[in-house]
């Protein structure tokens, strides 16, 4: 597993709605920047976050992993926020591992370690039955089916993305 990034898929929100319910132990600053995929799937991202809209998704990526996986416990803390009434999708690329909610409330999750299963929750997805996995088990490849599958929305290199610095002490 090569890449090393988390994404939050939301249906039917915008990226203000996505950006403003993260943790306001941080300041979200929009740039004047804007990224392609390769820009914000695989490079270094420094303190950024990369978000765009496709297919009716917002689409939030983290390189450095600091959200997406921590996403049930802000659901805890702060409730569902913009995953109320809609459908959600985070992905953990650098663990292989995916959750996907209904109206805030978790109703799949699994999470590998190398071929094996080491967490599960929920009836498994029909994109999971039809994936062939190789040998060393699941990777990125495994987790864009499953994105296609979920949001029909494909990975394009080409997509722009725009840089919001994440700037840490905001009150």
């Amino acid at each position: 597993m090569g890449w090393h990034t988390s994404a939050l898929f939301v249906r039917n929100r915008s990226i203000d709605d996505v950006v403003g319910y993260l943790p306001d132990t941080f300041g979200y600053e929009p740039s004047s920047e804007r990224a392609n995929g390769d820009g914000a799937w695989g490079c270094d991202s420094g303190d950024r976050l990369y978000c765009t809209e496709r297919g009716g998704w917002a689409q939030l990526w983290d390189p450095e992993c600091r959200f997406v996986p921590r996403l049930e416990h802000l659901i805890a803390t702060d409730g569902p926020g913009p995953l109320k009434e809609t459908q959600a999708l985070a992905v953990t690329f650098s663990e292989v591992a995916f959750s996907l909610y209904d109206d805030g409330e978790l109703i799949r999750h699994v999470a590998f370690s190398g071929r094996e299963t080491v967490a599960a929750h929920g009836a498994p997805l029909s994109v999971e039955a039809r994936i062939a996995l190789p040998s060393w088990g699941p990777d990125e490849s495994f987790l864009w089916s499953v994105i296609e599958d979920v949001t029909g929305v494909e990975g394009d290199f080409d997509q722009l993305f725009e840089v919001y610095d994440v700037v840490a002490g905001q009150e």
